[in-house]
C-alpha cells in the first residue's frame, strides 16, 4: 500500500482558494494563506527574511507580489503560531487595475448660515441708516448695521404683516451649500496642491455639469491614504454660494494653482 506523505513545510505554501476582489473604485484587495514550518521562522525575523511575504513599507520599495496577480503586493499580514509547529500567515495583498484609477465624484448639497445683511434684498427690508425698515437699527456714526431691535407690524401692510414681519433678533439666514469630492488612486507619490484656489471646472472632470447656482469651485481641502505605496487622494471644493451667480471673488483668492 503506498502511503502520501504531506508537505513538510520547509518553505512557506499558498493554500487553495483564494480571491481576488476587483472594486468599482479601480482598487484590487486579496488575500492570501501561507504555512510553514514555525521553526524556520524567527519571532522577529532578524536572520530569515524571504520564507514569508515581505511587507511593503510605504518607502517605495514594493512588498512581495501577488502569486496570481502581479498587480497586487502584500501591505499586510497575520502570524499565528500553532501548537502543532505550524505558522500559519495570512497575507492582505492591495493593488491599482491602472497606474491611476478613474475619478469618483460625490455631491453634497445643504446649508451654510450667513450673515443677514450679506442677503441680496437687505435693503429691501433694513432700509438704509437713513430710513431703516422693519425694526432695524443702525450705527448712527459708521451707518454700520447693528441688529433688528424692534419688533414691527405693519397692520394691512402685505410686505410687512404680522408675525410674518417680525425680523425681531434675526442675525442670520442659511443659503445654498455645495461640496464636491474628487477621489482617485495612484501608484507614484502625489504632490501637494495648492489650496484656497479658484476653478471654473472641475479638474479631471470637465464636462461634469454645476449644480444650479453655482459659478465656480473653491478647493478647500486634500488629503492622502497610503496603503503599501500606493495613493489615495481626496479633494475638497466648495461650490459659490453667493447669490446672483458671481461666484467666488479671484481678486481676493488667487487662481493659478
Amino acid at each position: 500500500m503506498r502511503v502520501i506523505k504531506g508537505n513538510n513545510l520547509q518553505e512557506a505554501v499558498a493554500q487553495p482558494g483564494r480571491t481576488i476582489v476587483e472594486s468599482s473604485d479601480g482598487t484590487l484587495e486579496g488575500s492570501v494563506v501561507w504555512k510553514v514550518d514555525s521553526a524556520l521562522v524567527p519571532v522577529d525575523e532578524s536572520t530569515i527574511t524571504d520564507i514569508l511575504p515581505l511587507v511593503a513599507l510605504g518607502d517605495g520599495e514594493p512588498g512581495d507580489l501577488h502569486p496570481d496577480d502581479s498587480r497586487l503586493e502584500c501591505y499586510n499580514r497575520t502570524l499565528s503560531y500553532g501548537t502543532n509547529g505550524i505558522l500559519t500567515c495570512t497575507a492582505s495583498y492591495f493593488g491599482l487595475v491602472q497606474s491611476q484609477t478613474d475619478y469618483d465624484l460625490t455631491f453634497t448639497g445643504g446649508t451654510q448660515v450667513d450673515r443677514i445683511e450679506t442677503h441680496k434684498d437687505f435693503e429691501d427690508f433694513a432700509g438704509t441708516s437713513a430710513l431703516p425698515l422693519n425694526g432695524a437699527q443702525f450705527d448712527e456714526d459708521t451707518g454700520e448695521f447693528i441688529a433688528f431691535t424692534e419688533f414691527t407690524d405693519g397692520g394691512g401692510d402685505v410686505s410687512n404683516s404680522g408675525e410674518f414681519s417680525n425680523f425681531l433678533g434675526v442675525q442670520n439666514y442659511l443659503v445654498p451649500s455645495t461640496t464636491i469630492t474628487l477621489s482617485w488612486w495612484q501608484d507614484s507619490v502625489p504632490k501637494p496642491s495648492k489650496l484656497a484656489v479658484v476653478t471654473d471646472t472641475l479638474p479631471k472632470v470637465e464636462d461634469t455639469r454645476k449644480p444650479k447656482g453655482v459659478e465656480n469651485f473653491l478647493l478647500i481641502n486634500e488629503t492622502y491614504n497610503q496603503v503599501g505605496n500606493f495613493y489615495q487622494v481626496t479633494q475638497n471644493y466648495l461650490g459659490s454660494s453667493v447669490d446672483g451667480g458671481k461666484g467666488w471673488n479671484k481678486t481676493i483668492y488667487d487662481t493659478k494653482k
